[in-house]
């Protein structure tokens, strides 16, 4: 230590500016180190987050194996003399912070003189080196759409400095940028799964990355070219459009001028030909003259003043139509569904030229309006469900046109009229039922299918009564139950035999139920220990859900209250069996469908047997 301290002490009056004869030569000595030798400073690196200096260095060589120490000067900018800042004894060391150096980050040099103890050994000096600053920008040559892979291409020119690293390139999205990736290259490829040139314009930046990693400002931004674009089969024309390349010139930065954009087009994915070009400010360009059935692929190119850069947009493609006019679309039904909405269902020729189809109305058969159109997915069989009827109260005639590519009709569909039914009571035991003859077959009707059904909570249990060629029906032979909210009637129309098209059709009616009267029979005793053990009504269109009857004995007092009219009277109150006798009842009954009331009121004699 008293070695080191002597040292140090002499070093610190070598450094110290003087006129003292030999002292002012060492003085000048320090002041112009020369910079070559066994020893070598490899950098100085200013810290990001706090004041610190990191120097590190190569090991030299210990040639007598009498290492001393690492003797570190620093200087805060090269008009002032140097200092001493330590002294490191450990010989494999190749590493030094500064700590609260914050007067060195600017513009602070340093260097290191080895000491040996070998006899007639002389210290040897490193290189002076200064500490990083900044690195130099770089600039962006062009952000471009490789129209073979689909990946956008980042590309620059390197810098040229002595210490560059590498580069981070920057994802900018408008507002602000991010890291995307670092690399020594001088260019990336930003992959499909990060960015999809076919759907928007991407921005990026760089900036250049020292060995300290301290970045350089960022390059403003280059944006790709979007391309986008709307066919006519109309006039065999396809109107491209794109956004100006920027280049970062438009927003005062590095870039370069657009001079032009040329036009790429490859036939039937062949080799890409320029087809057209535009002036720097024009970004919309229309190509006509297509063969119907080809595929066209295109691409925009924008190139700079001096034609040194370029940069290409994404692709677009698409086929030409070749389909001819369609032959036929036939509506096969017009089914009237449970809510009362029509359900249509048409075949048409997909080997033929369409685009859309309208549905059309008509209450006469002879005027018709569009309520609708959908577009031709491509699927066999389309249909359409219209919501805006009610096939409950009347038929509807339905027609479809074809439209080709150019929004003209090229066909129009057969006319089909739905069949609306009508229940009605005759007296008490008997339904008519009349009904609209279906139109709309390729084939002649065969026959309908009359179907009775019974309605309970809702939902209608079907089953077939007659299956007739005429359109009236008698119904007369009712059953005693009808069910809880009624009995209604549906038909069913069929085709004859399987048509042209390979079909035999079916199609629904809507749903009509009787409205009859109140029907209902109260016995007049009955005897719970015996056969007839329970009291209650046999009715028909009664609606038991909301119906009721309560029993009163012949004093007054209710004993009973039913709810349930098909479950009935047991004869009991609190569990327990009445005495024999007299008793009175009042029942209130809700007719189904039409909502009438009837009440029933009467005396029910209860029997016992034991």
């Amino acid at each position: 230590m008293l070695k080191i301290f002597m040292k140090l002490f002499a070093d610190y009056n070598k450094l110290v500016f003087s006129t003292f004869g030999g002292f002012l030569l060492i003085l000048c000595q320090l002041n112009s180190i020369a910079v070559s030798g066994p020893i070598k400073m490899i950098r100085a690196c200013p810290g990001k987050f706090d004041n610190n200096i990191t120097l590190s260095w190569n090991i030299p060589p210990d040639p007598c194996g009498s290492f001393s120490g690492y003797y570190i000067y620093g200087r805060e900018n090269s008009s002032l003399s140097w200092t001493i800042i330590d002294v490191i004894t450990f010989y494999p060391t190749n590493q030094y912070i500064h700590t609260n150096a914050l007067s060195f980050k600017v513009s602070g040099q340093y260097f290191i003189r080895v000491d040996y103890d070998c006899d007639f050994s002389t210290p040897i000096y490193s290189d002076t080196i200064s500490v990083n600053k900044t690195p130099i920008s770089a600039k962006i040559d062009s952000v471009s759409v490789n129209i073979y892979t689909g990946e956008i291409v980042v590309g620059w020119s390197k810098v040229n400095a002595k210490d560059v690293a590498g580069y981070t390139v920057k994802d900018f999205d408008g507002a602000g940028f991010a890291d995307l990736s670092f690399t020594p290259a001088s260019y990336f490829l930003v992959g499909s799964s990060i960015a999809n040139p076919q759907i928007k314009s991407y921005g990026y930046g760089i900036a250049t990355v020292d060995s300290c990693t301290l970045e350089s400002t960022i390059s403003d931004p280059h944006h790709t070219i979007f391309l986008t674009a709307t066919t006519s089969e109309c006039y065999k024309s396809v109107s491209l459009s794109w956004n100006r390349y920027d280049g970062a010139w438009a927003l005062g930065g590095i870039g370069w001028p657009v001079s032009k954009y040329e036009i790429y087009a490859a036939t039937n994915f062949g080799v890409f030909m320029k087809v057209g070009e535009t002036n720097s400010t024009t970004t919309t360009y229309t190509h006509f003259g297509q063969t119907p059935g080809d595929s066209l692929t295109f691409f925009v190119r924008a190139i700079s003043s001096g034609s040194n850069y370029s940069s290409s947009s994404n692709t677009f493609g698409y086929r030409s139509a070749t389909k001819p006019i369609p032959k036929f679309c036939y509506v096969r039904c017009a089914d009237v569904l449970d809510d009362g909405s029509i359900k249509l269902t048409w075949y048409p020729d997909l080997t033929g030229e369409i685009k859309k189809f309208n549905i059309l109305r008509s209450t006469n058969g002879i005027d018709f309006s569009i309520i609708d159109s959908i577009n031709n997915d491509l699927t066999s069989e389309k249909s359409y469900t219209d919501t805006k009827v009610d096939g409950n109260s009347g038929y509807y005639f339905y027609r479809v046109l074809s439209y080709d590519l150019c929004d003209s009709v090229v066909l129009g569909s057969n006319i089909v009229k739905s069949v609306f039914i009508q229940a009605s009571t005759i007296g008490v035991s008997t339904v008519k039922v009349i009904w609209t003859s279906y139109m709309g077959f390729l084939n002649p009707v065969e026959s309908y299918m009359l179907q009775r059904g019974f309605s309970s909570d809702g939902n209608i249990t079907w089953g077939d009564l007659i299956q007739t060629k005429d359109t009236l029906v008698l119904d007369n032979n009712l059953p005693d139950d009808v069910g809880e909210d009624g009995i209604c009637y549906r038909t069913i129309v069929f085709e004859n035999g399987v048509n042209a098209f390979g079909f035999s059709d079916s199609c629904h009616s809507n749903v009509s139920c009787a409205r009859q009267p109140i029907i209902a029979f109260f016995p007049n005793a009955f005897v719970p220990t015996g056969e007839n053990t329970i009291f209650k009504p046999v009715c028909s269109f009664v609606n038991f859900k909301i119906s009721f009857m309560i029993v009163y004995n012949r004093w007054g007092e209710e004993v009973a209250r039913i709810t349930d009219l098909n479950q009935g009277w047991d004869g009991k109150k609190d569990g327990k069996i009445l005495p024999e006798g007299i008793y009175f009842y009042m029942a209130t009954l809700y007719g189904t469908l039409n909502g009438s009331t009837k009440m029933y009121s009467g005396e029910i004699y209860l029997l016992n047997s034991e």
